[in-house]
């Protein structure tokens, strides 16, 4: 179990409300761009493997969030994955990211579902929620 402090860095204040960029808490993932969609090489990797976050925020009770479900992304193909869920449990959010590589060895025509993969974890580096101050 990991504690971080949320400072400046990630947290910004909008008149009675926090701008929380809560993407970053899973650490940072490959950029990928247009141009790199395509590839004339073969897919090699070192080993099959899954990489798992679950972080857990504990609010105030008097908050709302808007912006959770832009967190629920849901990329599978014969590949890799990348799955994310949020979820609000009384004054809890709980942040779920797996996301999986289920091959040593692809073709390079099977690039695409890489990318695709990439492409969306790196999106979810990119979201905010608002977090609402009820009085």
């Amino acid at each position: 179990e990991q504690k971080i402090r949320l400072g400046s860095l990630w947290v910004s204040k909008a008149g009675n409300n926090y701008i929380f960029q809560v993407g970053k808490l899973i650490g940072s993932q490959l950029a990928v761009e247009e141009k790199d969609s395509t590839r004339s090489i073969d897919i090699y990797q070192a080993y099959p493997r899954v990489i798992e976050k679950i972080v857990q925020i504990t609010l105030p009770s008097n908050v709302t969030i808007d912006g959770m479900d832009a967190l629920n992304m849901n990329v599978v193909n014969e590949s890799c994955s990348f799955v994310s869920t949020a979820i609000k449990e009384g004054n809890i959010l709980t942040i779920h990211t797996i996301k999986t590589f289920k091959k040593v060895y692809d073709e390079n025509e099977k690039w695409i579902n890489y990318y695709n993969v990439l492409k969306e974890a790196y999106s979810f580096t990119q979201k905010k929620i608002i977090i609402n101050i009820n009085k």
